[in-house]
């Protein structure tokens, strides 16, 4: 396979040689081609951008072709980048470029064009200019202008969205999370999650640069909202297409977070520590140092309280997001970057270490909706978890002369956990005897109601210690290289190796009551170690056409193996092992009963090697002018996939073997339009999914005596298709900004799991089948607007409306065959913020309402509908004489279900937080959280479609009042 890559490869690159050799030398029009010659100018030691300066280009015996100034796209960020550009006949030639500036002495750059082919653009040298006299330096010269009075919240500068933070009040102490809750048209979800105008962003970045990568919690809550001078939004060329010249990837979708002045050359830090009731604390730390090339961050945080929102944000605090159980955290990371001032080289190193410890409680009640008849369920569990993790990531890029990246991730970490589980399934409800775990204490009891003892069908009792350590390593190598006729050529090479060693103790009691099984009692160990490795090799080249396309044709070939094992011991068929005086976790000494323990029947070992092949072409087009650009991609992968499974497991020792070949593809396209006014994208995709190999075998696995699995050798591919489609309008009148999006999609064949219940015994069986279609779509419209010229008033208003349709496998008590039913939903949502800001008064209403309906189509029919409201107002204000700022959130919330027997859940919840500086630069915050005073905190949790309802509850934090203390750090700017 390598070989014929390599040869397909080798006769491309003749192949593009032939075509670049009959270049056209006009264009389609009868124009002469032109390629656009670029350059930069820089400070020769300070490596930052100078502005003003005169550029001559010359031919080589010094004659003067053209001059020009050089521009920059954003003259108000640090670290500059000033450039220049002249358009150029297409064809070899030989200049002289010269920069001059009065405070700087002349700078010559000489290039040579010797071949032009397919090339649209080069790139000079750049000048790096030296000063006439020793001045001060260009920071000091170039000192920001303060500019009192009202500040314009959001700007726009073409396609990107410009927020100015000093336009935002919020309470001292307040980190960067509490500055974008505030953000007009943005949503931050408690993950760290974005969304601008209802489109959510890939990378939250510093300064343009990466910070944590994927960890946008980092920053977020980390950086203090005062060291921000802008956040813009925009859409960002990926690093290889920066190289490339075109957007040969789909651009990143980032927010970029620009430091004031006073912070990009300094050291910053800033900590916080505090106590509350309840033996509640929290500790933080934070220190940056961040130059013009390089950053240095780490942080350290240790907590109990579970909560890391505060009411000074948004105002969408809500209960039913809050997090669940009493959780210990202790994080501490660190992140370096070093971006080379001559732009050859960026490395970034980054480490994170994480130790949690986790004591929830957890109860339910289900109830599902059955052809013949509905059953019921009771569970609650009482686990205590200790997870550890620590990751290391390492990114080199090198710029010059070639494009290479090497990405490097090491990680480690397991768990321990301890847990108590109760269950049980019945034939009635049982509501009057209380809550999940109230009824489930009645259960347990030896004397346990006659009534309800008729009802019971089983109950299950398991004490269980899990414990797992784990270790991965990734490596990745790619080669970009641009070749002399405007053409490019990549390799690249990856492989990662995981390995999992998991060990489960459990001792478990099942008590049947509506059959003659007798009691099922087990007491196991299971090692369950598991190893796999993936390596993948790729080679690509790329045809770069004067139009604009790109044809990107590649070849690859990757394989993984996956080898797991599953030893288990049955401890209970040892003689004296029953009688319960050996503790959870005990193994016996002797190695000698180790092996007599363990089970052929419930023991398994799988080995699974995948081969694939893929081959492909992918159509770019890029064009793009001062007011509009034009996005286009065409994708159409081949792939050839081997697959083999070789499964032991008791009496079954089998191999099973796939080979396909299936054709996919994908259609994106992102156009902007009428000076960046006007965005349409659309993506098509068509993917098939291959179903699981392991559930192709022909195997009945009963080793859980309540939880059946049939395999289905007639499992069928399942195809996908999908279609999605945005429109974004956005007017500089009152910051006024539309935006639509319609998707959908369709599936054929889908694997379903489909499931029977054994009334007597309470055990279910479950079997994957393939169902006839799944087909959903969804609509979604907002608007965001200022209602006055200040931006004081702004609203936010989204819609919703999606509708599904799929297909449900049940087996009926009794029946041979399973059953196909319908299923359908269909959800209606609507948010509305409407916010105003004056001076330090800051205060919002926001409102969000869904209804969900869904409707199950059996012989006997069942429906089920919900409704969730949620309104919360909340309000910011600063004392004057005492200085004092004040925030509060209040809110209401409503949840209920047409199920019977569900009542209605409301809840009032009211937050408070205070804060005041102490001294005279404000470097030290007191704080006062006040969480939950009311007490009210809902603990309960609904969740359903129309074949089933259940109610959770969790463990929730109780109210608790905080005290504490911050201090922030900078470090005074040094003159040079």
């Amino acid at each position: 396979m390598i070989k014929r890559t390599l040869f397909c490869l080798l006769a491309l690159l003749a192949f593009s040689g032939a075509i670049s050799a009959g270049t056209p030398k006009e264009t389609k029009d009868g124009k002469q081609r032109t390629f656009r010659l670029w350059g930069h100018v820089k400070d020769g030691f300070t490596k930052v951008g100078i502005p003003d300066v005169k550029i001559t280009l010359m031919r080589a015996d010094s004659t003067v072709i053209d001059t020009c100034t050089v521009n920059c796209n954003w003259s108000d960020t640090w670290n500059k980048d000033y450039w220049f550009y002249f358009d150029r006949p297409a064809v070899p030639s030989r200049f002289i470029i010269k920069a001059t500036h009065p405070d700087y002495e002349p700078c010559f750059v000489n290039y040579d064009v010797k071949h032009v082919g397919r090339n649209t653009y080069f790139d000079a040298p750049w000048h790096f200019m030296k000063r006439r006299t020793k001045r001060d330096s260009l920071d000091a010269t170039l000192d920001e202008v303060v500019v009192k009075g009202s500040r314009v919240k959001l700007t726009y500068k073409g396609d990107t969205l410009v927020f100015d933070a000093s336009a935002f009040k919020l309470s001292e102490g307040s980190m960067l999370d509490a500055l974008i809750r505030q953000l007009p048209g943005v949503k931050l979800d408690d993950d760290g999650v974005i969304t601008v105008n209802g489109r959510k962003v890939d990378f939250l970045t510093l300064n343009g640069k990466d910070f944590f990568k994927g960890d946008n919690k980092v920053m977020l809550e980390n950086l203090p909202y005062y060291t921000v001078s802008d956040i813009k939004v925009h859409e960002k060329k990926t690093e290889k297409s920066e190289y490339m010249g075109r957007n040969i990837e789909q651009p990143d979708y980032v927010m970029d977070v620009n430091l004031k002045r006073e912070y990009r050359k300094n050291y910053i830090a800033n900590a916080e520590a505090g106590g509350a009731t309840e033996g509640r604390y929290l500790g933080r730390g934070f220190g940056s140092r961040i130059t013009d090339h390089s950053n240095v961050s780490a942080y350290v945080n240790f907590n109990n309280i579970n909560e890391s929102r505060t009411p000074s944000g948004s105002g969408d605090w809500s209960p039913s997001n809050a997090p669940v159980g009493r959780q210990t955290t202790k994080t501490a990371g660190m992140n370096m970057e070093i971006d080379d001032k001559d732009k050859r080289y960026k490395e970034t190193l980054s480490a994170r270490y994480n130790h949690t410890t986790d004591h929830s409680t957890h109860s339910s009640r289900m109830t599902r909706f059955l052809p013949d008849g509905n059953t019921y369920s009771l569970n609650d569990n009482n686990t205590l978890n200790k997870r550890h993790s620590f990751s290391l990531n390492n990114t080199f890029i090198l710029k010059k002369p070639f494009w290479f990246r090497s990405t490097t991730e090491v990680s480690a970490g397991g768990y321990d956990q301890n847990s108590r589980a109760r269950s049980s399934s019945l034939s009635a409800e049982t509501s009057r005897y209380g809550e999940a775990s109230a009824a489930l204490d009645t259960l347990f009891l030896p004397d346990m109601p006659a009534e309800l003892r008729r009802s019971l069908t089983n109950r299950m009792l398991t004490l269980a210690y899990n414990t797992q350590d784990n270790f991965s390593v990734y490596q990745r190598l790619e080669l970009n290289k641009k070749l002399s006729w405007g053409d490019n050529i990549e390799f690249e090479v990856n492989g990662q190796y995981n390995e999992y060693n998991t060990e489960y103790n459990s001792d478990t009691r099942l008590d049947y009551f509506n059959s003659t099984t007798p009691a099922d009692y087990r007491n196991v160990f299971q090692d369950s170690p598991s190893k796999n490795y993936r390596w993948e090799a790729r080679g690509e080249y790329y045809l770069n056409f004067l139009s604009g396309w790109t044809w990107r044709l590649y070849s690859l070939f990757n394989q993984e193996n996956n080898d797991d094992t599953n030893d288990q011991y049955r401890f209970e068929r040892l003689d004296g092992w029953q009688n319960g005086l050996h503790p959870l976790g005990t193994l016996p000494e002797d190695e000698a009963l180790l092996r007599q323990a363990w089970s052929a029947y419930d023991s398994n070992h799988k080995n699974r090697m995948t081969r694939n092949s893929q081959s492909g072409l992918h159509f770019y087009y890029d064009k793009r002018t001062d007011s509009a650009s034009t996005w286009l991609r065409f994708h159409l992968p081949l792939y050839v996939r081997s697959e083999k499974l070789a499964f032991r497991q008791g009496v079954v020792d089998t191999c099973v073997n796939r080979n396909r070949t299936f054709l996919d593809g994908n259609i994106n396209m992102n156009l902007w339009r009428d000076h960046w006014k006007h965005n349409v994208s659309a993506n098509f995709n068509h993917r098939a999914i291959l179903p699981d190999l392991y559930n192709n075998i022909d195997l009945r696995d009963d080793r859980d005596p309540l939880s059946v699995t049939l395999g289905n050798p007639n499992l069928k591919t399942e195809h996908l298709w999908s279609l999605n489609g945005r429109y974004y309008y956005k007017a500089k009148s009152r910051m006024l900004s539309l935006w639509t999006y319609l998707g959908g999609e369709y599936r054929a064949n889908p694997v379903l799991q489909g499931y029977g219940y054994n009334r007597r015994t309470g055990a279910y069986t479950y079997q994957k089948q393939n169902g006839d279609y799944l087909w959903s779509y969804n609509i979604s419209a907002g608007v965001r607007l200022n209602f006055d010229k200040a931006q004081r008033w702004s609203l936010d208003q989204q819609c919703g409306y999606g509708r599904g349709r799929g297909q449900m496998f049940q087996l009926s008590d009794g029946a041979e065959q399973a059953q196909l039913y319908g299923i359908g939903s269909y959800s209606i949502t609507s948010y509305t913020n409407l916010r105003y800001n004056k001076g330090t008064f800051n205060t919002g209403i926001n409102c969000y309402t869904t209804y969900v309906k869904s409707r199950y189509d059996t012989p006997t029919p069942t429906e089920n509908g919900s409704t969730y409201l949620q309104l919360n107002y909340n309000i910011q204000y600063t004392i004057p004489v005492l200085e004092l700022q004040v925030s509060t959130q209040f809110g209401y919330y409503h949840n209920n279900s047409s199920v019977e027997g569900m009542p209605p859940q409301d809840n009032t919840v009211w937050n408070i937080y205070l804060s005041r500086a102490l001294l005279k630069d404000k470097s030290v915050v007191l704080k006062l959280c006040a969480f939950d005073i009311f007490d009210n905190v809902s603990h309960y949790q609904y969740e359903g479609t129309a074949d089933y309802f259940n109610i959770h509850k969790m463990d929730r934090l109780n109210r608790y009042i905080m005290m504490s203390v911050a201090w922030s750090f900078k470090a005074k700017p040094k003159k040079s």
